[in-house]
């Protein structure tokens, strides 16, 4: 009995440092390469060359930062808490200035491949217009 006791413990620790290991690899600062958007049957891959799109991940919190390279409009950011257990990844989109999204849900998948993050979903925002799928590239910023 108390040899099945201690197995049931170390399957336990096991799998929370294994939910632990896996949001220690998001954790971290992200530049976008890649931005893929199928909205009403089109499908749009978004030119990132002119601008600077940054995502930073810490243990509780998410921020995202859009900066023009050559220019001063257009700049935005957001940010907010997240949820990860490993694949299923929530963002919870507590500041940003446009209001119709303010305190939504995102549900993504996420997947680690070396260095890259790669974030794929559907965003949908009736109150916003918005219904549509992205994938979404970043390389780990070292």
């Amino acid at each position: 009995m108390k040899k099945a006791v201690l197995c049931l413990g170390l399957i336990l620790i096991s799998s929370c440092q294994q939910k632990e290991a896996q949001k220690a690899t998001i954790i971290g600062s992200w530049k976008l390469f890649y931005n893929q958007i199928k909205e009403a049957g089109t499908l749009q891959i978004k030119d990132v060359s002119k601008t600077d799109f940054i995502k930073i991940i810490n243990e509780t919190h998410f921020s995202f930062i859009n900066q023009p390279k050559d220019s001063l409009g257009d700049f935005y950011a957001g940010a907010g808490t997240y949820t990860f257990d490993g694949v299923n990844y929530i963002e919870t989109l507590e500041f940003i200035a446009y209001k119709a999204i303010r305190n939504h849900q995102f549900h993504f998948n996420i997947e680690i491949k070396g260095d890259t993050l790669i974030q794929y979903g559907k965003e949908k925002v009736a109150a916003a217009n918005i219904d549509r799928e992205i994938t979404e590239k970043y390389l780990r910023i070292k």
